[in-house]
């Protein structure tokens, strides 16, 4: 595993991509009259937030990414943090979401661990072309390699009940399951010790 240079953006994009376009929140957060440009956006404000803490990782070959990083209790979001949820707010969601956003992300954040460090695994993508999926299982197992030599927890999240199987297969375990019937989405906040 190794830190991807902010030159590389691009390329971490593409890999990102698909696994942004299936994610059920994202898509429902996107406006749909723009929804290819405010899938970029996201993307893009996910990255860079990921890049700002050195979170954006490549697997040995370069054909899997993820956006991991380490989250201490103390941590604040700066103000290019703030500016940057603004305008991804105003330039790619439409305004009936933007309250129900900033609800859940509240919610969720409030389900985070507050007493401890961790390292949180935002995103994970691969490479279409990459070997029946060696590649993220490297990147997959260099997290563990970091979670258990910085003997922090590794947390993610997820919307698909296949990811969360995934997960569980790799000794994550749902350590919260929310359900929003009003916008038809679940998901569960996964921990791996």
């Amino acid at each position: 595993m190794r830190h991807a240079h902010p030159i590389e953006r691009p390329y971490v994009r593409r890999l990102l991509t698909s696994a942004f376009r299936q994610n059920p929140w994202i898509t429902f957060l996107a406006d749909p009259e723009r929804r290819q440009a405010a899938f970029k956006r996201i993307i893009d404000f996910s990255i860079g937030y990921a890049y700002r803490r050195g979170g954006v990782l490549l697997s040995p070959d370069a054909k899997a990414a993820a956006l991991c990083f380490r989250q201490n209790p103390s941590d604040r979001e700066s103000w290019i943090d703030h500016l940057a949820r603004l305008r991804l707010a105003v330039t790619s969601m439409p305004p009936a979401k933007l309250w129900t956003a900033i609800r859940h992300q509240r919610y969720l954040r409030e389900q985070l661990p507050q007493e401890e460090s961790f390292l949180r695994c935002w995103f994970l993508g691969a490479s279409s072309d990459a070997p029946a999926n060696r590649s993220t299982h490297q990147l997959v197992r260099s997290l563990f390699d970091w979670s258990d030599s910085a003997q922090l927890p590794l947390l993610a999240e997820t919307t698909l009940a296949q990811n969360r199987r995934v997960y569980e297969r790799y000794g994550f375990e749902v350590y919260h399951h929310w359900q929003r019937n009003d916008l038809g989405l679940e998901g569960w906040m996964m921990r791996r010790d």
